[in-house]
């Protein structure tokens, strides 16, 4: 799940957006997976959408460019509802195809939410199905104090 919100854009203090570090990241995630692994990615601001369904990490390319262009969907940018993401994310992972596998959905935000009630219930459920839920927050500006989270 990648957070497209509008302050995902806001400089990281080194000459790029919080957005693009997320993009790198991912990259560089997906390019250690196995080659029989499958991603999905969702986009989540104010709404979510499923922009690449469950794929095979083998297929590179068509990752790297749903990456490039993870904000290019129809997703409103002027919002940040990560629990649609997750949600998004979990719906992706329950079907047919993907059970019997080692299941984690991985949330990049800069930490602005709304729907924090909703997120728990959602980390809840993920747990009961045996879903990993790891969320990622970028703390800002290479000059921030990194935040401690309860």
């Amino acid at each position: 799940c990648i957070d497209i919100s509008g302050s995902m854009y806001w400089g990281d203090g080194t000459g790029k957006s919080r957005l693009d570090r997320v993009r790198e990241a991912a990259t560089s995630a997906v390019a250690k997976l196995k080659p029989t692994d499958r991603i999905a990615l969702v986009a989540f601001g104010n709404g979510a959408e499923l922009v690449l369904p469950p794929t095979p990490a083998a297929e590179v390319d068509t990752i790297a460019d749903t990456l490039r262009k993870i904000d290019m969907f129809s997703v409103d940018q002027a919002g940040t509802a990560m629990d649609e993401g997750i949600e998004k994310a979990l719906q992706a992972l329950i079907t047919p195809d993907e059970v019997g596998r080692l299941q984690q959905v991985v949330v990049l935000t800069d930490g602005e939410t709304s729907g924090e009630p909703a997120c728990r219930e959602l980390a809840r459920k993920a747990w009961e199905k045996k879903i990993r839920l790891t969320i990622m927050r970028n703390c800002g500006t290479a000059l921030d104090p990194p935040t401690r989270s309860a």
